[in-house]
C-alpha cells in the first residue's frame, strides 16, 4: 500500500512538472527575424536578431494559466507558449510581453497565446478586454477576436469582446482590422465595433467611452507616446466622473425618506407605437442578457433569470407599468445581511431631457411622460454579482415605472417612452461611474455604489457625449 501511494505522489508530481514547468517536454524556442534598420542617409540594412518567447511581465491578483488541459496560477516571469490560454479574475490584471510589446488584461479577461514564430506573438481575445502597446515590427504582431483580425503593429489599442459584440479603440498607430473580408483602417482616434451578425462601424472614440483600465495605460502609454488623449485630458474625465458620481449619490441620499418603502398606483399603459424592427417577439419570458451600447446591435446570452435574487416578479411579458410620477426614496436596507437581505446599493437616474430639445420629434400623444425630464434618482439595494439590467428592473419595479424589454433582454421602452419615439436614432443607453459601457445592461455586472444612469439619446449617443458624429 506503501509503495501504491508513493508512486501515485511521484506520478501527481511528474504530471504538474511536465505541466507546469515542462519537464520531458521541448520548450518554446526563441525565433530568428531579421528586421530593417535605415541608417541617416537612407540605406536600408537587415539585421538578423532573436525573438525571446513571450512571457508574464506581471502579475497583479489572482491569474490562472491553462497549459494541456491542468489550470494553474500564474507567476510573474513565466514564459508562454502557443495554446496557453491566461484568464484574469475580478480584481485581477497581468501583462504579456514579448521584445518591446506588451499586451495587457483587465480583470475578467482571457486571451489564448494562438501562435508565436517569426512574424511575433498573435493572441485571441476571447472575452473582456486588452489594451496593446507595439513598438516595434517584431513582437506582438497583432490579435483576433469575434471574426476579425488585428493587425497591430507600432500602434496602442484597446480591445474587448462581450458575447458577440467586439470592439476595437485605436489611440494612436496605423493598425488595421480585417472582418467579412474586408480590411478597416483602425485611424487615430477612431473605434470600431462589430456583431457577428452586423458590420463594422466606425466612430470617434469619446472620453465617456473610456472605462478606468482605458485611462490607466492610455497615461503610461503617454509616456512613450503621443496618443490621442493628453494626461491633462485624462485627469479632467477622471474628475468630472467623480464629481458627478458624487453629485448624483448626494441628490438620491438628499431626496430619500429615511426608512420608507416607495409604493405607486399604477395606471393604465398607453397604446404603444414603438418600433418592433429590432425583435421579432416582444412578449416571450424575460431573460437577463444583453442592452447594447449601439442601438442597432443586440446580442444574445444563455437565460440567467434564474439567478435574479432580487424577489421581485417581473411579468412573462417582460414589460411592467406602474405610476409615471415616483416617490424618490431609499428602500431600507435590511438590518442583516441573512439569505435574501442585500449587499450594498446602487445610485440609479432614469433621465430623458434630450428629448425636451426635439419635442417636435416625438410620437404624439407622449408628452405628458417626458416631464421635466427626470424620471428617477434613486438609490436601490442590489446583492454581489448582479447585473446592470438586473437593477434597472429593480428599480422600475419598486417605483412603478413602466419598462418593456425583448425576450433577449434589449431595453425597448421605460416610463413609456420607446426607442424610435423620438427620430430613428433614438432609444436608451446606459452609463455606470461616468463611462458608457460599450457591451450589454445584461453583461455588465454591478458593484456596490456605483452609479447607474439610463438616459435617454435622440442622436445614436451623441447628445450624451457617448459618441462622436
Amino acid at each position: 500500500m506503501v509503495v501504491i501511494i508513493a508512486a501515485i505522489a511521484v506520478a501527481a508530481v511528474l504530471t504538474v512538472g511536465h505541466v507546469k514547468f515542462g519537464w520531458f517536454e521541448k520548450q518554446q524556442e526563441a525565433v530568428a527575424i531579421v528586421e530593417e534598420q535605415t541608417a541617416s542617409d537612407g540605406t536600408i540594412t537587415e539585421v538578423a536578431k532573436t525573438l525571446e518567447p513571450a512571457k508574464a511581465d506581471y502579475v497583479l491578483g489572482v491569474v490562472y494559466i491553462e497549459r494541456s488541459g491542468i489550470s494553474y496560477e500564474l507567476e510573474k516571469g513565466s514564459e508562454l507558449k502557443a495554446g496557453d490560454v491566461i484568464s484574469t479574475s475580478t480584481k485581477a490584471r497581468a501583462g504579456i510581453m514579448c521584445g518591446n510589446d506588451t499586451i495587457y488584461l483587465n480583470e475578467n479577461s482571457e486571451v489564448e497565446i494562438a501562435s508565436f514564430d517569426e512574424n511575433g506573438l498573435s493572441v485571441t481575445l476571447n472575452e473582456g478586454e486588452i489594451f496593446t502597446v507595439t513598438d516595434s515590427e517584431t513582437g506582438i504582431n497583432g490579435f483576433s477576436l469575434g471574426d476579425g483580425e488585428v493587425k497591430a503593429e507600432d500602434s496602442v489599442l484597446s480591445a474587448n469582446v462581450h458575447g458577440d459584440y467586439c470592439e476595437v479603440m485605436s489611440f494612436d498607430g496605423g493598425a488595421s482590422l480585417s472582418i467579412n473580408d474586408e480590411t478597416v483602417k483602425l485611424s487615430k482616434g477612431k473605434a470600431v465595433s462589430f456583431s457577428k451578425e452586423g458590420e463594422a462601424e466606425n466612430v470617434g472614440i469619446t472620453g465617456s467611452m473610456l472605462n478606468d483600465f482605458n485611462i490607466e495605460y492610455l497615461k503610461k502609454a503617454n509616456e512613450t507616446r503621443t496618443t490621442c488623449f493628453t494626461d491633462d485630458e485624462l485627469d479632467k474625465i477622471s474628475a468630472d466622473r467623480k464629481a458627478e458620481t458624487a453629485n448624483a449619490e448626494e441628490n438620491a441620499s438628499s431626496t430619500a425618506a429615511s426608512t420608507a418603502t416607495p409604493t405607486a398606483t399604477p395606471t393604465a399603459a398607453p397604446t404603444s407605437t414603438a418600433s418592433t424592427t429590432q425583435a421579432e417577439d416582444t412578449t416571450t419570458e424575460t431573460t437577463d442578457t444583453t442592452q447594447t451600447v449601439e442601438e442597432e446591435i443586440s446580442t444574445s446570452e444563455e437565460d440567467t433569470s434564474s439567478n435574479d435574487t432580487s424577489g421581485i416578479d417581473i411579468s412573462e411579458s417582460g414589460s411592467t407599468s406602474g405610476s409615471t410620477s415616483v416617490d424618490n426614496s431609499v428602500i431600507e436596507l435590511p438590518s442583516n445581511n441573512t439569505t435574501g437581505g442585500y449587499d450594498g446599493y446602487v445610485t440609479v437616474t432614469i433621465n430623458c431631457s434630450t428629448i425636451l430639445n426635439h419635442m417636435e420629434d416625438l410620437t404624439a400623444g407622449k408628452e405628458g411622460y417626458v416631464g421635466n425630464g427626470d424620471i428617477l434618482n434613486a438609490q436601490i439595494p442590489m446583492n454581489n454579482g448582479e447585473t446592470a439590467l438586473e437593477v434597472l428592473k429593480r428599480a422600475c419595479e419598486t417605483y412603478g415605472i413602466q419598462i418593456e424589454y425583448t425576450a433577449d433582454g434589449y431595453v425597448e421602452g421605460i416610463n413609456y417612452l420607446y426607442e424610435f419615439d423620438c427620430g430613428y436614432l433614438s432609444g436608451w443607453m446606459f452609463m455606470v461611474n461616468g463611462w458608457y459601457p460599450n457591451y450589454g445592461a445584461g453583461s455588465y455586472t454591478l458593484s456596490a455604489g456605483d452609479v447607474m444612469a439610463w438616459n435617454y439619446t435622440c442622436d445614436c449617443g451623441v447628445d450624451l457625449g457617448a459618441t462622436q458624429q
